[in-house]
């Protein structure tokens, strides 16, 4: 654990993680700082927290760091946009599961997915 204490502020958030996965939950791109710098970030609708993103593969990211957004040193998480699907996905097999998914916006959501793949219901087999 750093001595800083920020290893224990993460843990205490790791319980909040669901308000990472929601209706209220948004998307933001790119954010310098002077000790952070991200492709993209997930946040609370609320400022409670937010995991920030590296660019891994074509179309993939990966987490580096869970800030939290209480304190408001993170508050310009800008811009931010509202989230219409979240699917996780396993890299080694490309199974997937719908974590969330609005209905209303099914015909973008589809489009955006790959064209082999079926949709049934809010499972994606």
């Amino acid at each position: 654990m750093k001595k800083d204490g920020t290893t224990k502020q993460k843990l205490q958030a790791l319980p909040l993680l669901n308000e990472l996965i929601g209706e209220q939950v948004k998307v933001c791109l790119q954010g310098n700082y002077l000790h952070l710098a991200y492709d993209m970030a997930i946040r609370s609708n609320k400022s409670i927290l937010a995991v920030t993103l590296k660019h891994a593969y074509v179309d993939k990211y990966v987490p580096t760091s869970l800030l939290n957004l209480r304190n408001g040193k993170y508050d310009t998480l800008n811009p931010s946009f509202l989230v219409i699907c979240i699917v996780k996905e396993c890299f080694s097999t490309g199974e997937r599961a719908y974590l969330l998914f609005k209905e209303s916006y099914r015909v973008e959501i589809e489009r955006f997915l790959e064209h082999d793949a079926w949709l049934v219901g809010n499972v994606l087999v």
